[in-house]
Formats: C-alpha cells, structure tokens, sequence
C-alpha cells in the first residue's frame, strides 16, 4: 500500500471521513451514468414507430442506430482530454447540458437527417459523460470508499435500462406522437442533473495541479476536512499553463513508456468485454427466437438476466475493497464468466439457459463496477480522464464490431458457437488483467503516479513527440 506524505492535498482527501457532502457530490456524478442507459436504450424502443413516421429504409434505420454511439465515441475521448485541461466539473456541467438539450429538440424533428444529427450531437455530450464521472469520483472520495463508491456509481447504468424500457411501454403507444413524448421524458431527468450539477465543485486534486491551491482548499473545507496550500504545492500561472500545453499530447502520455504496457492491457480489456456485453445484450432475443422460443418469452428470459446484472455491480462493488483487490476480483470474474459462457454454449434446457446467462450478466457487469474504478486508478491526475476516455472509446470499436461479427457468424455457428466465442473473448481479458498493477489501497497520486505526471508535463512544445515523452523517463 503506497500512502502519501502526511500533509499533502492527496493524503488530506483520502483519509476524510465520508461526510453527507462527499455522498451528495456522488449521486450528482453518478446519475449521469442512469442518464446514459436511459438515452442508449430508448433510441431501440422509439425506432420501431419512427421508421414508419417517416418511413425509413432498414438501412437508414441503422444510421440512425448508430448515430448515437458515433457521437459517443467522439465525446468520450475528446471531453476526457478537454476535462484534464478545463476541468471536471466545468466539462460535466457542460456535457450534461448538450445532452439535456439535444436531446429534447430531436423529440422536434421534423425528418430523418434532422433527427440522425441531433442524435449524433446528443451522443457526443453523453460519451463525455462516460470519460468524466469515475475520475471526478476517484479523485474526490475518501479512499476507503473510493472503490465502493465508484463501483455503486456505475451501477446506475443497469437501473436506467429498466427506466426507458418502462417509459418505451406505456408512453409511446398512448398516440401517434407517443415516440416525441417518449424522447422529451427521456430528457427530463437530465434537466434535474443538470440542476444539480449547477454548483458541483471541482476537483481539488485538479485545481492543485493547475496552481489554484486556494480554491482546492475551500472545497477541501466544505467536504469536511482542513488543508492549506504550501510554497511547495502552489504552482505559478507559467506552471499551470506549461501543464495545459502538454494536454495536446495526452494520448502520447498515456502510450508512453511508463503507461505502454498497461494501457494496452487496459484496452484490450475495455475492447474485448464490450465486446461481448454489447453482443449478448443486442442478440440474446433473437438468439432465443432462432431456438424456437416466442419473442414474449425471450424477452422475458432477458429481462430476468438484466435483473442479474444489478446484483452483480452492486456485489462486486464491495467485494473489490475486499482483500481481493481489484486485479484478482477482475481475474476471478472473468474466469467465472468462461465457464458461464461454455455453459450457455451447452445449455438445451429453458432453466439452464436463464442460469447460464443470468450468471453472464451477473459477472460481466460486475465487471464494469471494478473496471470503471481502476481505469481512473491507473493513471496519474493530468491524465486520468483522457486514459479514462481513450480506454472507453476503444471498447465502443469492440461494441460495434461484436454484434456485426456475430450476424455473419450465427448462420453457421449457431448460439452454442457463438458463445464459444464469447468465451475466447473473455480468456483474451483474464490475460490482460493478470498483467496489471493492484490499485486498492494506493493513493492515486502516488509516487509512480507523481512521477508519470511529471513525464506529461515535459512536453511544453507542441513539437515534442512520442520519442521525446519516453527518453524523459
């Protein structure tokens, strides 16, 4: 366990104990990921009914699809790198507010092409939402509850699916314009995140590292504990501004010497696991269809392994505090996640089916809960955004790409091979995991960790590159 020097902005925060202020800038965070789920699930129930309002090809029904998650992909890696050099909560007020108003105006589209662009514009803001919320919740938790927190947090993913599905069932059959109706209730919860959001305080760590040690102390101060920035801490203008100029190479930083080897772990855990959970979420009823099941029935079976899913980053959300840590609670559910995947592959019965996969959905969003906490863990204040949002956008290219792959599969694999797949996948993430560093415990502005922000920093022309980030190692 690497603890920092008694004194220090990081050793003040981490050892606070969890005051009601520290819960409420949680739950400001954390709904935004119920604001996600809720935006990427009722685009699937509003479709159906669109695409005969302006009638749609199927093919434009899949840019429409798709539009969302092209802008998320966008938001979650360009609003990570904005977060590092402008702030967390400047960019998480501002994210939610492009999200909350897009969102409501696509509810007034007036055709396909007005409606395919705001819903790309909208996915840009709640991709922003994704690089942000672990960071801020990371950096500002006592650290006896970070991982807890973290992990609760992402939770609320899994809450919001049930939220759209309910609204797409009671609100869009009541008229012709039920699917506006549906889009604008969609929206409304963001506009009470946003009020909410409208005094979040910012990231003390984040405002040390940019020269404002005064600021950080008065929100040291309101989240219950008592730090004053020292000759040391505080940084002059030049510092603060070298600091913003080395953003433009935080991709650099994170595939850096120092971080190559477990950012490319990182990734090809986020590449592979979104792989399959995109892949089971969007194929599991029509798979149980092609077995001979009613749709009403696979989607009743599906619901019962949603259900699962909630349990499971709940659990795993305290279990990664356990003395398991993160590395091995992530190796011991990915492993437990083979099995489950081989014992879809073989399950010939109804009841060995909803075992099977409600096990998957169990696991793989316990998954998310730890892996949400240690991605931000990984990487130093400067750039844990970007290596937050850098990791998440490349598991949005395994998302993309799982569901097409299993398409072309399915004819001839069948359900079984394809989750024989699956399980391949999942062993491709086990080894990835095994490699990583154990974060609970440490302070994420530990010693590796100042060093590294140090390294991101070197680069104060915009002409230094890769080779020069490394040889400053």
């Amino acid at each position: 366990m690497t603890t920092p020097p008694q004194g220090t902005l990081s050793a003040t925060l981490e050892n606070l104990p969890l005051s009601r202020k520290h819960l409420i800038v949680w739950a400001m965070a954390s709904v935004g990921f119920m604001i996600e789920a809720i935006d990427l699930t009722i685009v699937g129930a509003v479709l159906p009914v669109l695409s005969k309002h302006f009638d749609l090809s199927s093919f434009s029904v899949g840019l429409i699809s798709d539009a969302a998650l092209a802008g998320y992909m966008i938001g979650v890696a360009s609003v990570g790198i904005l977060a590092d050099r402008l702030g967390r909560a400047r960019m998480m007020r501002t994210t939610i507010l492009v999200f909350t108003v897009l969102t409501l105006a696509s509810a007034f589209a007036w055709n396909t092409e007005s409606f395919g662009v705001l819903r790309f514009l909208a996915g840009i803001g709640i991709g922003g939402e994704a690089a942000l919320l672990t960071p801020y919740i990371i950096e500002v938790m006592p650290r006896k509850y970070r991982g807890r927190l973290a992990g609760l947090g992402d939770t609320f993913f899994t809450v919001g699916l049930p939220v759209a599905t309910l609204i797409g069932l009671i609100i869009i059959p009541l008229s012709d314009d039920g699917w506006r109706w549906a889009l604008l209730m969609a929206g409304a919860p963001a506009l009470y995140v946003l009020f909410m959001r409208r005094n979040v305080p910012e990231s003390p760590r984040w405002l040390e590292l940019n020269g404002r040690g005064d600021e950080a102390s008065e929100i040291v101060r309101s989240l219950g504990g008592s730090w004053r920035p020292t000759a040391q801490s505080e940084q002059s203008d030049n510092a603060g501004a070298a600091h913003k100029a080395s953003l433009r190479h935080a991709i650099t930083a994170v595939w850096s010497r120092q971080f190559a080897s477990r950012t490319a772990r990182i990734w090809g855990v986020w590449f592979f696991l979104q792989m399959v959970y995109y892949t089971f979420l969007l194929w599991l009823p029509s798979m149980l269809v092609g077995r001979g099941y009613s749709l009403v029935d696979s989607l009743q079976y599906t619901l019962i392994m949603n259900a699962a899913a909630i349990f499971g980053g709940i659990t795993m959300s305290f279990v990664q505090e356990s003395r398991l840590g993160r590395r091995y609670t992530l190796a011991m559910l990915f492993g437990l996640s083979v099995i489950a995947a081989i014992g879809f592959s073989m399950a010939d019965s109804t009841a060995a089916i909803v075992v099977a996969g409600s096990a998957m959905s169990f696991l793989m969003n316990g998954c998310f809960a730890v892996l949400y906490t240690l991605t931000p863990e990984s990487y130093p204040t400067a750039i844990r955004s970007s290596g937050q949002g850098c990791a998440s956008m490349f598991g949005k290219v395994g998302a993309l790409l799982g569901p097409v792959a299993v398409g072309a599969a399915l004819p001839i694999f069948e359900m079984s091979g394809v989750f024989v797949g699956a399980a391949i996948a999942l062993s491709i993430c086990l080894l990835c995991v095994v490699g990583l560093r154990e974060t609970r415990g440490r302070s994420v502005d530990d010693e590796e960790a100042n060093q590294a922000d140090r390294v991101s920093q070197v680069n104060r022309s915009p002409m230094v590159g890769a080779r020069e980030v490394s040889a400053t190692e």
